[in-house]
């Protein structure tokens, strides 16, 4: 299974044989079941497509997705293996939250801003809790969406080094 974090995430997976595990299961539509963050199962909002050998695709919707941390799949299809799997949400680029907050990464030699820098922001001083990511324009500049709150900011780019985290205060 694969999901592609595009504007909205499409899940990938292929229906096999429940009777060698290998042949393809093709012309069938499958019942696609969603659970987040360890809630319950429900049948997802969108159908499944077939796109042909046996791989199907299923584009998940916002309320979905809109919770961090794991996204449990129970597909099944007629003739096909029952397929279980796992899937970490992750926010997209910019974040979920309410507030566009503009976030500049300078030289802190020359003060000149920085094209570039891979920013990870997180909710936690570990850096576990990924809240919303993106890089840096010519300006030095990358806008993030997030709720009001602390959070701190990681910065990376080949050839600088940078004070991780940058704690900030959204509001």
């Amino acid at each position: 299974m694969m999901i592609d974090q595009g504007s909205a995430p499409i899940v990938k997976f292929i229906l096999v044989s429940s009777a060698d595990f290998i042949t393809p299961i093709t012309g069938v539509t499958p019942a696609v079941q969603i659970a987040k963050a360890g809630g319950a199962l429900a049948a997802a909002t969108n159908a499944a497509v077939e796109r042909g050998g046996g791989w199907y695709e299923i584009t998940l919707t916002a309320i979905e997705t809109n919770t961090r941390g794991p996204l449990a799949f129970d597909i099944s299809g007629a003739g096909a293996a029952p397929w279980r799997d796992i899937a970490e949400i992750v926010p997209p680029t910019s974040g979920y939250g309410a507030i566009a907050f503009t976030y500049t990464v300078t030289d802190t030699n020359s003060g000149l801003p920085i094209d570039g820098v891979q920013v990870v922001v997180t909710t936690d001083a570990a850096g576990q809790n990924i809240a919303a990511r993106g890089t840096t324009n010519a300006s030095g500049v990358v806008v993030v969406f997030l709720d009001p709150g602390t959070y701190y900011f990681w910065s990376a780019r080949t050839g600088y080094a940078f004070s991780n985290p940058d704690t900030e205060v959204v509001s």
